[in-house]
């Protein structure tokens, strides 16, 4: 049993990284899936930004600085922004709290944002290592491209054909009936997006991939992405395992977490758009 103990210890010590970098992950995963935002124009953007980009920062900031201060800074940060998410999460009056005036969470969510990205500066934490970098713009721009005209065409005769996604989207129901509504809930999903999208293909496919390759590591971070999409409609959350392959790689191969943002936001708001057409 000692020897056994002896050999477990060995192990996680050996695996500390990889193991605080897929906790960090797993826990920014199951905070979302348990406590996960409404279609609100504030709420919805903050705990993206706490959830998934300042608690992953500050743990990029850990793995890859050992200055005290960039520490501190990142510590800082990640405890202002995740102050709000806890109380929004474990509170028993904190959703009905926050949903009245959600100033704290938007406050929370900008220190830490400014926190992560001074402690990011100061402790010389490479963008490119977490996706957040361009990468290889002359390579992903024409695939990239490409795919994006594709989706213009063919989300509105996918519409067409499956009626279901007009009945579902637009998620924000006053943009349902109103144009402002829609820019609104659209420009916050920008925001929602480029933080889901730095977490799957930044933070967890280039931080697994340093210890798993890009193999495991594109696998890994498809499969709570394809979770994720299991309240949508079923041809959606189908795509959406080959989306997350398609896109794991397109990111690797590009270096960057971008190409994934621009193709996942381009999607979703032109499903929107021709979803509110189509009512």
């Amino acid at each position: 049993m000692i020897e056994t103990v002896r050999e477990l210890w060995g192990w996680t010590r050996q695996h500390a990284w990889m193991l605080f970098l897929a906790t960090v992950a797993a826990y920014s995963q199951l905070h979302y899936d348990l406590y996960g935002p409404p279609a609100h124009l504030v709420i919805l953007p903050a705990l993206a930004l706490i959830v998934f980009l300042v608690l992953p920062t500050w743990a990029a900031v850990v793995h890859d600085s050992s200055d005290p201060l960039a520490m501190g800074l990142a510590g800082v940060g990640v405890a202002s922004a995740m102050a709000p998410a806890l109380i929004w999460a474990y509170h028993p009056a904190g959703k009905a709290w926050l949903k009245d005036d959600p100033t704290s969470l938007a406050l929370g969510a900008a220190v830490g944002v400014l926190m992560v990205v001074a402690a990011m500066a100061r402790g010389k934490v490479p963008w490119s290592a977490w996706g957040l970098g361009l990468g290889d713009v002359r390579w992903w721009s024409r695939p990239v491209g490409i795919l994006l005209v594709a989706i213009l065409v063919c989300i509105p005769i996918v519409v067409w054909m499956f009626p279901e996604f007009a009945q579902f989207y637009p998620r924000y129901k006053p943009a349902r009936t109103s144009v402002v509504a829609l820019i609104q809930y659209e420009l916050a999903m920008g925001v929602y997006m480029f933080c889901w999208e730095y977490y799957y293909r930044g933070f967890m496919l280039f931080g697994l991939g340093r210890t798993l390759g890009p193999v495991a590591a594109i696998v890994i971070q498809a499969y709570p992405f394809f979770l994720l999409h299991q309240h949508k409609p079923e041809p959606e959350m189908i795509s959406s395992w080959f989306g997350g392959i398609l896109m794991g790689w397109l990111c690797w191969r590009a270096k960057s977490a971008w190409p994934s943002f621009l193709l996942h936001w381009v999607l979703y708001t032109t499903m929107e758009v021709t979803a509110f057409i189509a009512r």
